[in-house]
């Protein structure tokens, strides 16, 4: 990636794929409607995700090689993971998961909480790893790989506020906004995974001419 419209069109897609808005019942239920309780899993949830997808920028395709696979499969493969991701929360299939029903959490839980299941798979999951994975390229410059790290992070960190905010928005927005949020959010995955496929495909014409 080159163009900021690159970078843009990436924040964009790992936002999709994240998608914290449909998390909010299970985060309101989770913490019992307790804001301070709110925060905690913000915070750790925020760093949970940024970790992991890190972790997927720097060795995503060092373990690609270790398994033996080329990135254009690995784009097919996980363009396939992505649509069937995007059709589904398109339909209605994914939900805010269940939520925890122990009535006696203290700070530590929440902070465990935060990190799994929200922080992963729920937020950060096979999608986003997948497409995180397929935009690192190696040898591509330190500037490239700052600015991934940057769209990470701020990414990250919008997603973290809006976990923060999970009461408010819920109490002005309502339940029927964030249905609306997940269909289109499911409709962009989707969309993202077609390109990824596509792009696969392209490759490995170019691999092999005959």
């Amino acid at each position: 990636m080159v163009h900021w419209s690159e970078y843009t069109s990436f924040a964009i897609a790992i936002f999709a794929l994240i998608n914290p808005f449909t998390k909010i019942p299970f985060i309101i239920v989770s913490s019992k409607n307790n804001q301070r309780a709110v925060l905690d899993i913000a915070f750790a949830s925020t760093f949970t995700i940024i970790a992991v997808l890190f972790v997927a920028h720097y060795i995503g395709t060092a373990f690609l090689q270790v398994l033996g696979t080329t990135l254009p499969s690995f784009q097919i493969g996980g363009g396939i993971v992505v649509i069937l991701t995007g059709l589904n929360m398109l339909f209605g299939k994914i939900n805010a998961a269940e939520a925890h029903e122990d009535e006696h959490l203290d700070a530590s839980h929440y902070v465990g909480l935060a990190v799994s299941p929200l922080g992963i798979p729920m937020l950060a999951g096979p999608g986003v790893i997948t497409k995180v994975i397929i935009e690192s390229h190696p040898g591509t410059g330190i500037e490239n790989d700052l600015h991934i790290l940057v769209t990470i992070a701020i990414v990250a960190l919008a997603c973290g506020l809006v976990v923060a905010g999970s009461l408010l928005l819920m109490r002005v927005l309502g339940k029927g906004f964030f249905t609306v949020m997940g269909r289109i959010s499911g409709l962009i995955i989707a969309a993202v995974g077609v390109e990824l496929i596509v792009r696969g495909i392209y490759s490995h014409i170019q691999i092999f001419p005959g």
